[in-house]
């Protein structure tokens, strides 16, 4: 009796090579052109699969879901609807100049909320009465 095994052929392992790199991405293809129902208000439709996949995305993201939202923003970009954001620019160093300008602004800054917080904790009034806030004197 002979062997039933029969030896694999050049033609045989391209053959199954082709099969293996494109079936993943027919298959996906395939599925996702399938149709299904989609429910809006009263009505119902028929739209494929990947429609009412990228439908319910933009409905989440307009609710506020977050990862919708960065997922609409990252599927906006690959179709080129929207443009990637723009390099952040290099920014020069400060100077002395910039220096001199913050620290001024702090030490402004600082003084009139040293003096605010004193007027907030010991509300006392010209006369040496303590008032209350928003109380007619």
């Amino acid at each position: 009796m002979g062997s039933r095994l029969r030896r694999q052929t050049k033609s045989d392992r391209h053959r199954l090579q082709v099969c293996v790199t494109t079936a993943p991405a027919s298959i996906a293809r395939k599925a996702l052109n399938e149709r299904t129902k989609v429910r809006e208000g009263n009505r119902t439709r028929s739209v494929t699969k990947l429609d009412a996949i990228v439908l319910r995305m933009i409905n989440d993201a307009g609710l506020g879901n977050a990862k919708a939202q960065a997922s609409l923003i990252d599927l906006m970009r690959a179709v080129g609807l929207i443009g990637t954001p723009d390099e952040l620019t290099h920014q020069q160093p400060f100077t002395a100049d910039d220096q001199a300008v913050i620290a001024d602004y702090l030490e402004r800054n600082k003084v009139g909320a040293a003096e605010q917080s004193e007027s907030h904790e010991n509300p006392v009034a010209e006369n040496g009465k303590a008032t209350l806030k928003g109380a007619k004197t």
